[in-house]
């Protein structure tokens, strides 16, 4: 049980990164059963541009908790990898990350929640559902 908590705290969930401008980003998570494979992970491309992806591995415990662990590491992985072949702030789109996720991981392990992606130098929050429904409204800039 201690194994699992402390993949919870150190693998699954983590620190708002700093140096993000124009949003301020709290998070709070709470296990249904102990331990289970919840997680987020907040992605800063530069100090006006970052993604938002949230997960939830369907079963509990320690295994539920290694494949979220997985998942979250291996998009952080991506997308910085993605970020940095980019040039002039040409990010890709969080719908083509999320579709190589998908490719190669087990669609019955996971189910990825929307992934939003801020870009405040373009005003506008790209958007992928992954299978759910899509943002209702607009986003105004401020």
């Amino acid at each position: 049980m201690e194994t699992g908590h402390h993949i919870q705290r150190t693998l699954l969930f983590g620190d708002v990164p700093a140096g993000i401008e124009q949003a301020l980003i709290a998070t709070y998570t709470e296990p249904s059963q102990g331990i289970d494979g919840d997680f987020y992970a907040i992605t800063r491309f530069s100090p006006d541009c970052f993604e938002i992806l949230v997960g939830d591995v369907m079963g509990k415990g320690v295994p539920a908790a290694l494949i979220g662990a997985a998942v979250k590491t291996t998009n952080q992985v991506l997308a910085e990898l993605m970020h940095t072949n980019m040039l002039h702030k040409q990010l890709p789109p969080p719908a083509d990350i999320i579709n190589l996720l998908h490719r190669y991981l087990t669609p019955r392990l996971i189910e990825l929640a929307p992934s939003p992606c801020w870009c405040s130098y373009r005003t506008r929050l790209a958007h992928t559902g992954a299978g759910h429904n899509t943002i209702q409204g607009q986003m105004k800039p401020y």
